[in-house]
């Protein structure tokens, strides 16, 4: 008679990606530190000196087997094929899968007294996705039974995690502008004991894991797979409001003392009920019940009986395998919709990155056009600075007092001298007017740039903040961690508060401060260059008032002017040389600016070029996995195939017998 495939064969299909961030705590749940024996009896023997209790014993193996059995990642790495090992080479290898963690497990609480069972479920790792739906269980863990009371337990996850390899952050730490931003896809795997996972509540649990049989829940009230299957905050609105009692005709000790075979039929329909999906339960128990019925008809005493079996038997294993041919169109449509997912997450990244170095680009550009227009501005005002210094003594007392008075003189009431008059008394006012603006422009200058620094000193916080942010990120994402991830979207609020509301807009403000600062610097020479001409021209007329009539004594009113054309060219070069130290400055600080959005990009470029790894990776997975569940879903067809042949040869034997009777 053939062994009936274990019914739990697709948990192998996902137990090794089951990539969690585990927030390790660091107290121990065990007074006994074990050796690390690779002997069974040894574990089990130094799990029990000196304890007073069951509780004591098991938390004893979970913390042994948490510190010294690391998850099977090579398995993954290499993509072999999945397996399960028994106990004596878990130990020898010192790896496992979640089932073989488990099934460890089991066989040590076993050793000490302490009843235990392996439970398999449906749990929200790397490869599951939101709205996706579970078809086959994917985790295992363990419930034990300790002073009349079943308590849950999950050692593989209370082991560690698995992460990327990230010496290639370290490199690119160092040196941001390489072009090959990461160095591995590989996992490794890393002890991070967390003892919350021994003995967890049951509603606890079901935030991210349900049994295949809701009798494992260990509730009053059994969570529907639908819910499950939806985000966190449902499952623990479910908990804290929905209380309604369910009962088994089964108990759980009764479910323990079952052989595999029977627990199947036990539990095939109310596993069935509760995840229509998972087809290939209710096809094992139609197995199971053919397999029984080949025993009957070995046992048929008539030809009659024996048909009567073997029709119903047929009826069973045919029913079994339309089953199983409506799960391999499940699975096809499974991993149809997880590889939509998984693209779907490249282009949610690609978006996610654009939202950044879109608004980086602008940053560049903007950086890019000031750094060219203030360098060669700097050059421009240095010449200018030079040229309006070399006409600083254009107006001459001197020269004025030269000035002979022209034959015959005009009378004072000329129009023409009323005219000049009123022309030099106009450009004065307008002298007195633009001094006043340029000292309120002065002191905005000084405002902005104090404004400026402050700006600046803010946009130094943020900029910590915002690579700190994008460090978090990225090391999550080499845990493979992806757009989805409840963790993941935490880190993006905080990426988009302190990069995409502070930082940027603190930049916007630089900018807006630089572009203010440089026109306040552009009016005041404007000013100067008004009054410098009004002078000049001031200059012109006066002199030419005392040639018109000597009675015009202007020799004050031009010593006055001269002063002031004087002062404006003073005030002209100095105003050039304020703005280009404050552009020396700014070119510094833009070249950091421009370092700091490149930087940026260069981790966005990290980010694609990681999640196109990812997306490789879990499409590589996808693939594999199917295959593999396709391929068994076939084995089991062959199973049925041969307990039909047997159930042939069950009837030849009955015929035969009956023609020798």
């Amino acid at each position: 008679m053939k062994i009936i495939t274990n019914s739990y064969f697709m948990l192998a299909l996902f137990v090794l990606l089951s990539v969690h961030t585990l927030f390790a705590e660091s107290k121990d749940t065990t007074t006994v530190k074990l050796s690390t024996s690779n002997s069974l009896s040894n574990i089990a023997n130094n799990a029990s000196l000196n304890t007073e209790n069951d509780s004591q014993r098991v938390a004893n193996i979970f913390y042994w087997v948490a510190h010294h059995i690391a998850w099977d990642t090579k398995s993954i790495n290499k993509e072999e094929k999945l397996k399960f090992r028994k106990s004596k080479e878990i130990l020898k290898t010192k790896t496992a899968n979640s089932h073989e963690y488990a099934q460890l497990m089991k066989d040590l609480c076993e050793m000490v007294g302490v009843k235990a069972m392996v439970i398999t479920g449906y749990e929200k790792n790397e490869l599951y996705e939101d709205g996706a739906g579970f078809y086959g269980p994917n985790h295992a863990w363990n419930a034990v039974l300790i002073g009349n009371k079943w308590l849950l337990l999950d050692v593989h996850n209370a082991a560690g995690s698995a992460y990327m390899d990230l010496s290639w952050w370290k490199k690119k730490m160092q040196k941001w502008h390489k072009k090959k931003l990461y160095t591995s896809t590989k996992l490794k795997f890393q002890y991070e004991y967390n003892p919350k996972y021994l003995f967890q509540d049951p509603e606890e649990v079901r935030l991210d894991r349900v049994p295949v049989d809701p009798i494992w829940q260990l509730t009053d009230t059994v969570m529907p797979i639908a819910l499950f299957e939806k985000n966190e905050a449902d499952i623990i609105f479910f908990n804290e409001h929905y209380s309604q009692p369910k009962q088994y005709a089964i108990t759980l000790s009764e479910i323990y003392n079952l052989s595999e075979n029977d627990y199947i039929l036990e539990c095939a329909d109310r596993t069935y009920a509760y995840n229509p999906r998972y087809t290939e339960m209710k096809a094992n128990k139609h197995i199971a019940l053919g397999n029984e019925k080949i025993k009957a008809v070995n046992k048929s005493v008539n030809e009659k009986e024996a048909i009567d079996i073997v029709k119903s038997t047929k009826e069973e294993l045919d029913t079994a395998k339309n089953l199983l041919t409506t799960q391999k169109k499940d699975i096809s449509e499974k991993y149809t919709l997880l590889r939509k997912v998984n693209s779907e997450k490249r282009t949610d990244v690609t978006k996610y990155k654009q939202s950044f170095t879109s608004v980086n680009e602008k940053h560049l550009t903007s950086i890019n056009a000031k750094r060219n227009s203030a360098a060669s501005k700097k050059e421009t005002l240095q010449t200018d600075s030079k040229s309006k210094a070399k006409r600083m003594n254009d107006i001459s007392e001197i020269n004025y007092a030269k000035a002979k008075t022209m034959t015959p003189e005009k009378p004072e009431e000329d129009a023409e001298m009323l005219k000049l008059k009123d022309s030099i008394m106009s450009r004065n006012s307008k002298i007195t007017m633009l001094n006043e603006e340029i000292n309120m422009y002065k002191n905005q200058v000084a405002t902005d740039k104090e404004y400026k620094n402050q700006c600046i000193d803010s946009l130094n916080i943020y900029i910590k903040l915002a690579e700190t942010a994008f460090y978090k990120e990225a090391v999550a994402r080499s845990k493979k961690q992806d757009s989805f991830d409840d963790s993941i979207k935490v880190l993006r609020s905080s990426l988009y508060y302190y990069k995409g509301v502070r930082l940027d807009s603190l930049q916007h403000l630089y900018f807006n401060l630089y572009d203010t600062l440089l026109a306040s610097y552009d009016i005041i020479k404007k000013d100067y260059a008004f009054i410098i001409d009004a002078a000049k021209k001031n200059s012109t007329d006066l002199t030419l008032l005392k040639k018109m009539n000597s009675k015009n004594n202007m020799e004050s009113a031009f010593q006055t002017n001269a002063n002031n054309y004087r002062d404006a060219i003073r005030g002209y070069v100095n105003n050039n040389l304020s703005q280009i130290n404050f552009l020396a400055g700014e070119l510094t600080l833009l070249d950091q600016m421009k370092k700091v959005y490149t930087k940026q990009n260069d981790y966005f470029d990290f980010l694609i070029n990681n999640e196109d790894d990812r997306k490789a990776y879990v499409k590589k997975m996808l693939d594999k996995f199917e295959g593999i569940e396709k391929k068994h879903n076939e084995q089991k067809k062959d199973i049925i195939n041969d307990y039909k042949d047997e159930l042939d040869d069950a009837y030849t034997k009955v015929k035969k017998k009956k023609k020798k009777a």
